[in-house]
């Protein structure tokens, strides 16, 4: 189950309340935004998140690190790239790549790949490391939740979805990975967001 934010981002402060709940297993906290690039007028889309919890959550977004290099998941100047990303940039692991997000650049250190669909430009660091680096503390973009086994996912969502209105109102979305509805409101959103920015 997924829990996202109407608008861009969120206060982090709901997620305890997310992890403590008794039908699930992990929560994962995600945090998404858009990075420019030298010389490209497309973004790069960056997702933080905690490894420990993406592991059992999301493993497909842990980056590979070289050999002897494990800490570079948690380091605060890595960054994980797609191969579309990679061969988009130009770059190489072990390069430094200078991002700009409004009128900060932030140099990230290419430590490894992300095993990603085909023409995906995306990157993965440490959520910490993110939210530090381009002043995002305390913001999240959604929860992503493992339940515990045997929870009904369908009644867990409607339930979940009800008390968040509830406490709430009009703050977040819960929705199921691959909701077509999900998707599209986000995806909505998401443009008017980017429309806000060129503005």
């Amino acid at each position: 189950i997924q829990v996202s934010g109407r608008e861009a981002w969120f206060d982090e402060s709901v997620y305890p309340r997310l992890a403590g709940h008794p039908l699930v297993a992990v929560a994962s906290p995600v945090l998404e935004f858009q990075v420019s690039a030298p010389g490209e007028e497309t973004p790069l889309r960056i997702i933080g998140i905690d490894v420990f919890r993406a592991a059992q959550v999301t493993p497909g977004l842990i980056g590979a690190p070289e050999r002897g290099k494990l800490s570079d998941t948690l380091a605060d100047d890595a960054i994980f790239l797609s191969p579309a990303a990679v061969q988009w940039l130009g770059t190489k692991t072990g390069a430094v790549v200078p991002v700009r997000a409004g009128t900060d650049t932030v140099p990230l250190r290419v430590a490894g790949m992300l095993d990603a669909r085909p023409g995906q430009r995306i990157g993965v660091m440490d959520i910490g490391a993110a939210q530090w680096r381009f002043n995002r503390t305390g913001h999240l973009s959604r929860i992503d939740l493992k339940l515990r086994n045997g929870v009904n996912r369908d009644a867990f969502e409607r339930d979940l979805a009800r008390d968040l209105e509830r406490d709430f109102p009009g703050r977040f979305l819960v929705g199921q990975p691959g909701d077509e509805e999900q998707e599209r409101r986000t995806n909505s959103m998401s443009r008017a967001y980017r429309v806000n920015l060129t503005v």
